[in-house]
């Protein structure tokens, strides 16, 4: 990492080197403002437990639930995966699981799935009897990711500032 950086101070000088770092990073946080934005803000609300019903109830009208579940497939093999099944329209969690294809027990804090239906949503995406949904992922309410652009623009008003600075002292 030492030699890159003796090499582009050579090659460039100091100025140079950062505008072009500085400009790498300004196109990244402009393509992917999501990129920074996901580590300030999460993107879902984890909710577990019990709270996984109220949360199916409260999703609004064709809204898709983001289900993690664990089981065992026939074989015996450990499964750990994440879902997505469409909800449907708003109606009790009962009603929006059995459109899903999925008959839940509601045991305490632990759900269990005691019955898929057959060629449903639920089974094309793999779920089995008996498995546990254990968590439930909710889109977070935040502010727009594109808020990202205000720093990068910022920073090109800087490295422009810089170029202009330097364009003057050469002449």
């Amino acid at each position: 990492m030492q030699a890159l950086n003796i090499l582009l101070l050579n090659r460039f000088g100091w100025y140079k080197t950062h505008a072009t770092l500085g400009m790498l990073l300004i196109a990244f946080t402009l393509f992917r403002p999501d990129f920074w934005w996901d580590r300030i803000y999460p993107p879902y609300e984890t909710h577990e437990g019990r709270n996984i019903v109220a949360q199916i109830e409260a999703l609004p009208d064709q809204a898709d639930a983001r289900l993690w579940v664990a089981g065992e497939t026939l074989e015996g093999k450990p499964v750990n995966q994440m879902v997505i099944l469409p909800a449907g329209d708003q109606a009790t969690a009962d009603d929006r699981f059995r459109r899903m294809g999925l008959e839940v027990l509601v045991d305490g804090d632990d759900l269990t799935i005691d019955m898929v239906d057959f060629n449903s949503e639920a089974q094309q995406a793999g779920i089995d009897f008996d498995w546990q949904i254990y968590r439930m992922e909710v889109p977070a309410e935040r502010l727009p990711k594109q808020l990202t652009w205000i720093p990068a623009f910022i920073l090109l008003l800087f490295i422009f500032l810089g170029q202009r600075r330097r364009q003057g002292q050469c002449s």
